[in-house]
């Protein structure tokens, strides 16, 4: 009897590890997408011809199943699309045979594949094997991909992108989206987060051809759309163009995108698009060497921004908090060319502006300059910043100011006892906003005057 339960235990396991159901292979290729017209998912023929005979999955945005009807041909990224010549199986009915016919040069089924198929409840497995010829293959339906793009999606974080970005300033390279996979994707960064739907100028976005939607952006009611995005170039705002799907997710907006033609155009996000605030969205540099009192190679240099990515950033260090407003010359800020604000700093009333960061170099201190934003926060600055050519830097100092404090209430008490009072008052606010600074302010320090009733 012992014996015997151990074999029935053998074949109960040696049958679960057979299953088709748990032991497949995964396609995750959303280039056999029904919707992909020739090259356009893939920048590329695809074929099956290599692929080993075995028990596969299909499971991507470009589908879950092979489809029932006939394909057109060049379609699902090659020339002989393949198709289900019947109706895929219940779970009742196990494995069950079936044929996918290849439509080519006229004929439905120019020629076949016998396969199998199992039905596993939420999705199906089919035993494959590759086809007769070359550029051919099994096809999917992107209807049935059981996915929301609003929470199936991959998020695009990437700033370069943005209509304000001129040839390689917000990246150091041109850039392109000839490599990009065939999906749903949502933009998520201070470069925006929606596609602009007016013309961009050529070289913007780091690209050379800049790609708009051609069309409005749909209501949440509408679901999913079909829209074109043109690339405009030579001349021709829709020198070549893609058909991309949009779904507003209330709050965002996500993007079924297609690999650009050719590594000479990208997807472009418009900048005012982007549902940031600087003041609590940036990233903190710590960099002392930034100080404008660090010679070339005093503090640990040279240093250079030429890697910088395009963003919102706050400095933060002993080597200052805000960007000088006077000439720095150059091989300082342990760097080669400098750079300094040629302006002055926002007030917290006007909000974000746009102003000129100058580079020292070769006897010129306005040598290059580079476009920024600024916006004054609570206790410090925070600047919208972009890489720099070459071995260039921006530069910080530590800003003094003068703060007049109204005070209405010291009674009988003398100006001296008064100055006490408000110089610690106020050395406490300015710790507070600034936490890594090294405050100390005298009772001479303050001024008192009388304010008449």
């Amino acid at each position: 009897m012992r014996t015997l339960l151990l074999i029935l235990s053998f074949l109960v396991a040696d049958s679960t590890t057979t299953d088709p159901c748990r032991n497949h292979t995964v396609l995750d290729q959303s280039w056999r997408s029904t919707d992909c017209k020739r090259t356009e998912c893939a920048n590329k023929w695809k074929c099956d011809l290599h692929l080993c005979e075995g028990w596969y999955r299909f499971k991507s945005s470009g589908g879950w199943k092979i489809p029932e009807t006939v394909v057109p041909v060049h379609r699902c990224s090659t020339a002989a699309t393949g198709w289900l010549n019947g109706s895929h199986p219940t779970v009742e009915q196990g494995e069950v045979n079936m044929t996918v016919c290849f439509n080519w040069d006229g004929n439905y089924c120019n020629w076949d594949r016998e396969i199998k198929i199992k039905n596993c409840s939420s999705y199906f497995v089919y035993e494959l094997k590759p086809p007769r010829t070359s550029w051919s293959a099994y096809c999917t339906e992107p209807s049935s991909a059981l996915m929301d793009p609003c929470v199936n999606h991959t998020v695009l974080d990437q700033s370069w992108r943005s209509i304000d970005c001129s040839e390689t300033e917000c990246s150091g390279q041109l850039k392109c989206d000839d490599d990009l996979v065939y999906g749903w994707y949502r933009f998520e960064s201070s470069g925006g987060w929606k596609i602009p739907d007016t013309v961009v100028a050529t070289h913007h976005c780091s690209t050379n051809c800049s790609g708009w939607l051609d069309g409005l952006q749909p209501t949440m009611e509408q679901g999913e759309v079909n829209r074109t995005v043109c690339f405009n170039w030579g001349g021709n705002r829709c020198y070549w163009n893609r058909e991309i799907k949009i779904k507003n997710c209330s709050s965002y907006l996500v993007y079924e995108l297609k690999p650009t033609p050719g590594c000479e155009a990208a997807y472009c996000t418009v900048t005012d698009s982007a549902v940031v605030e600087p003041c609590v969205n940036h990233t903190v540099l710590e960099h002392h060497w930034r100080s404008m009192h660090c010679a070339e190679t005093g503090c640990g240099g040279p240093k250079c921004d030429n890697k910088l990515n395009h963003g919102w950033y706050r400095f933060k260090s002993s080597g200052g908090w805000q960007i000088p407003e006077t000439e720095v010359p150059e091989r300082h800020c342990s760097t080669h060319a400098p750079g300094w604000l040629n302006g002055s700093h926002p007030t917290m009333e006007q909000g974000i502006v746009t102003r000129t960061v100058c580079l020292s170099w070769n006897g010129n201190a306005c040598n290059l300059v580079h476009e920024i934003k600024i916006k004054r926060c609570n206790g410090y600055f925070v600047y919208e910043l972009k890489s720099l050519h070459h071995c260039a830097a921006y530069c910080t100092v530590s800003k003094h100011e003068t703060i007049e404090v109204e005070v209405t209430s010291v009674g009988e008490l003398d100006d001296e006892t008064a100055k006490k009072i408000i110089a610690k008052r106020v050395q406490q606010t300015l710790k507070d906003q600034c936490p890594s600074t090294n405050i100390a302010l005298e009772p001479d320090d303050v001024q008192c005057w009388d304010v008449d009733s």
